[in-house]
């Protein structure tokens, strides 16, 4: 007689567990009305806030960023910039110096420019790319999870990727983590489940993000070698490409990308491991509510799981936790990097609620269901709670500062401004604060270094309301500018 598994109770009797060379097991794919509903969901939820202005803060800093790519690439043309993503406020002039920004593959940027085609706001065509990825990545965590532990459970993955606030706060997030997650759970159902090419899968997890491509890392021995190494070759041959690109326009590229991800790391000199444990806490219950605590227990219970969703449960979770501890100084203080947690808490989760078709019965399906309706309305309860990030005074002041301004200076308000004002603007605006005459003129003459192809003057900019500091008022009266108050800046030399 042969032994039963002694890991993989949940096969049916009989059967063996699967070894890493054979197929995966096929299980029924997420059914075509669980779909459709989830797809509504994401409607309601996201389609009436694609209109609208940037918000201040940091997820309005993200859509101005990729909207400004977008507008240089369709000032410039694809014979200027070669696709790589240009970050000058103002496009340049002719000849004039680029900008540009290659610390990640372009894949996001692209998408963003082309869905600027559209007839619509920059503000919402971004947006709807953000909205169509997170609409993705909901369905391959939910079908992977019905593959692999029944309907219930992918209904119940596709749930929490929509209503957990990781999901709901952050779903229109135009900014790497989301590409990223749909990459990455394509990459690792084409590996461990084997569902579609692997070489295509690799390719497109290149053309996302770096961290896309951490998958092949954690399956290293566990898949097939020729499905692993088709897409280890996609990945690779697409940063090859996007290497090739940005070196094209600025070969000091490569250099900045490796300087500004190291600083980013805990081997940066400015990494506390004290701020980096506070931030990580915080982070991590405001994105994961009630369900923290369910993804937490699931970590001791991974070893318990049939062979395949054991594997996918070690993948993602992997991925998670690799974005937060290796850019553990940027994930100090920015809640989104801890947003690829979201399939590991929201698979993790689902699955230990509705375990596995053929162990669910009726009197465990109740309570299960109840659960998971507390912990969807914990979240939307925590995102109820949260202080509105809607204000729009910024987008309201560039305008009025655009109505009033011209391109024959640099503009430079005391406290400084973010970039979603830059881009409302669409001026020659200096993001930095500035609190002294000779900061004003260092922050001119560095604007015209790096963007400059004239010497432009500098102006200080405050609003008719604002309180002027003594610094301001010894520069003399100042000339009124609709709702604004200026000084021109003395250039250096005369002080």
């Amino acid at each position: 007689m042969e032994p039963s598994p002694p890991e993989d109770h949940a096969l049916p009797a009989g059967t063996t567990p699967t070894p890493p060379s054979a197929p995966a097991p096929e299980g029924q794919p997420l059914p075509l009305a669980t779909v459709l509903l989830l797809g509504l969901l994401a409607a309601a939820l996201f389609v009436p806030q694609l209109s609208g202005p940037f918000t201040d803060g940091q997820r309005g800093n993200c859509g101005a960023m990729f909207s400004i790519m977008e507008r240089n690439e369709r000032a410039l043309g694809w014979a200027t910039t070669l696709g790589v993503p240009v970050l000058n406020p103002v496009p340049p002039a002719a000849a004039g110096p680029l900008e540009t920004y290659s610390h990640h593959p372009p894949g996001l940027p692209w998408a963003v420019m082309l869905a600027g085609r559209l007839p619509f706001a920059i503000e919402t065509t971004s947006r709807l790319v953000a909205l169509l990825l997170t609409l993705c990545s909901c369905w391959l965590a939910a079908d992977m999870a019905a593959r692999l532990a029944g309907n219930p459970a992918g209904f119940a993955t596709g749930l929490l990727m929509l209503l957990l606030p990781a999901g709901l706060h952050h779903g229109l997030l135009v900014n790497y983590e989301t590409i990223t997650i749909t990459a990455m759970l394509w990459l690792t159902r084409s590996l461990l489940l084997q569902r579609g090419r692997p070489w295509l899968a690799g390719l497109l997890a290149g053309l996302a993000d770096w961290f896309a491509l951490l998958p092949l890392v954690f399956t290293v021995g566990s898949v097939r070698r020729g499905r692993w190494f088709s897409a280890a070759a996609g990945g690779s041959a697409m940063i090859a490409v996007t290497f090739l690109m940005a070196r094209q326009l600025t070969p000091a590229s490569a250099g900045e990308t490796l300087a500004q991800g190291l600083a980013a790391t805990f081997l940066g000199p400015l990494f506390d491991p004290g701020a980096w444990a506070r931030g990580m806490a915080h982070h991590l219950l405001a994105l994961y509510s009630l369900a923290l605590v369910p993804a937490a227990v699931s970590v001791f219970l991974i070893g318990r799981r049939p062979a395949v969703l054991r594997r996918a449960l070690w993948v993602l979770l992997g991925c998670g936790v690799s974005n937060v501890v290796v850019f553990a100084h940027h994930a100090t203080s920015h809640e989104h990097f801890s947003l690829v947690l979201l399939p590991y808490v929201a698979l993790s989760t689902a699955t230990l609620l509705f375990p596995c078709t053929n162990q669910i019965v009726r009197l465990r399906l109740l309570p299960s269901a109840l659960l998971l309706g507390i912990m969807a309305t914990g979240a939307v309860a925590v995102i109820g709670a949260w202080p509105q990030r809607h204000n729009t005074s910024q987008a309201q002041r560039a305008d009025a500062l655009a109505e009033v301004s011209d391109l024959s200076a640099v503009y430079l308000f005391p406290g400084g401004v973010p970039l979603v004002f830059l881009h409302r603007a669409q001026r020659h605006v200096w993001p930095g604060a500035v609190g002294d005459l000779r900061a004003a003129q260092a922050a001119t003459a560095d604007y015209n270094q790096r963007f400059g192809t004239l010497t432009l003057p500098g102006r200080l900019v405050l609003e008719t309301e604002a309180t002027v500091p003594p610094w301001l008022e010894a520069l003399g009266p100042s000339q009124h500018e609709g709702r604004f108050r200026m000084w021109d800046i003395p250039p250096a030399t005369e002080h």
